[in-house]
C-alpha cells in the first residue's frame, strides 16, 4: 500500500484524511480486520496524483473494490494553512454507495466562498458509466463524461460542442495501467507508457513508435515513461523529442 502521498503547493500545508466506515464520526480509530494493504491499496497507485483535483473527466482514485470490501461509506480530506495553521481552506468530499458503484463527490474552498465549489456525481456498472458535474470550480455547468470498459482498456469520452468529444484511453486496468492515451478531438494531446525499471531509451522510443502514430504526431504530443517495479509504478519522466528523459516529475514511496 502506498504509505505516502506527497502534495506540493504553495499554500496547502497539510492534508488529514478520515475514513468512515459509517455516516458518522467514529469515536474510536477503526480496524479494517478484513483488509490486507499489501494485496490492494485504498488508492489507484498510478492516479494518487489526482487526488487533489476534482474528477469532472477521469474517474476519481479510490480504489472501489477495497471500499466495498472494507464498508468505508466516506472519505473527506482537509487542506489546512492560511494565516493561521488551523485554519481549512479547503475540503473534499467522497461518498460512496453501499456497493460503491456510485460516488458522489463535492468540494469546498473557504479562501474563495464558503459556497460549493465542485458537485458531481461518479456512477459505474458492468461496462459502462459516467461522471456528472453539476458545478465545477465555482461555476454552475454540466459536464458530461462517458466511461466505457472492455477487456483490455478503459475508454473516458468527454461530451463537447458541436458532438464533438476530447478522450482518454486507459490501456490496461486502473490497478496496473501499460498506456495512457489522451486526445483533443482527434489530435494525440499526450502519450504514457508504463515500462519496466531500468528500460533503455532504445526500448523507450521503440515502445513509442509501435503505438502505430506518426512521427509528427508524437513529436507534438506529451510524452511520459512512468517506471514500474514489481507492478507498482516508482517514478515518472517527461521525455523529448528524442525519447530522452528531461525532468522527473512523479515518484511514489512505499
Amino acid at each position: 500500500m502506498l504509505s505516502s502521498i506527497i502534495v506540493r503547493s504553495s499554500k496547502i500545508l497539510s492534508i488529514s484524511l478520515f475514513l468512515y466506515a459509517c455516516e458518522n464520526e467514529p469515536t474510536e480509530p477503526i480496524l479494517f480486520e478484513n483488509y490486507d494493504p499489501s494485496k490492494a491499496s485504498l488508492l489507484y497507485e498510478s492516479f494518487v496524483m489526482n487526488i487533489d483535483e476534482a474528477p469532472v473527466h477521469f474517474i476519481d482514485t479510490w480504489n472501489k473494490s477495497v471500499i466495498k470490501q472494507t464498508g468505508i461509506k466516506s472519505i473527506t480530506l482537509y487542506t489546512k494553512g492560511g494565516k493561521n495553521p488551523e485554519d481549512t481552506l479547503e475540503k473534499k468530499v467522497f461518498r460512496f454507495s453501499e456497493d460503491a458503484k456510485t460516488m458522489n463527490y463535492a468540494d469546498y474552498r473557504y479562501d474563495e466562498t464558503p459556497n460549493n465549489w465542485s458537485k458531481g456525481t461518479i456512477k459505474t456498472s458492468n461496462s459502462q458509466g459516467s461522471i456528472e458535474f453539476d458545478n465545477y470550480y465555482g461555476i454552475k455547468r454540466k459536464t458530461k463524461t462517458k466511461i466505457i470498459e472492455t477487456k483490455e482498456a478503459i475508454l473516458f469520452l468527454r461530451t463537447k460542442s458541436n458532438n464533438s468529444f476530447d478522450s482518454t484511453w486507459v490501456v490496461g486496468s486502473l490497478e496496473q495501467p501499460k498506456k495512457i492515451i489522451s486526445k483533443i478531438g482527434k489530435s494525440l494531446y499526450s502519450v504514457e507508457l508504463f515500462m519496466p525499471s531500468g528500460s533503455s531509451n532504445s526500448q523507450i522510443e521503440n515502445a513509442f513508435k509501435s503505438l502505430g502514430y506518426s512521427e509528427q504526431a508524437l513529436l507534438l504530443a506529451e510524452k511520459t515513461v512512468v517506471f514500474v517495479e514489481k507492478g507498482k509504478p516508482v517514478n515518472a519522466f517527461s521525455l523529448n523529442e528524442t525519447y530522452s528523459q528531461v525532468a522527473q516529475i512523479r515518484s511514489w514511496t512505499y
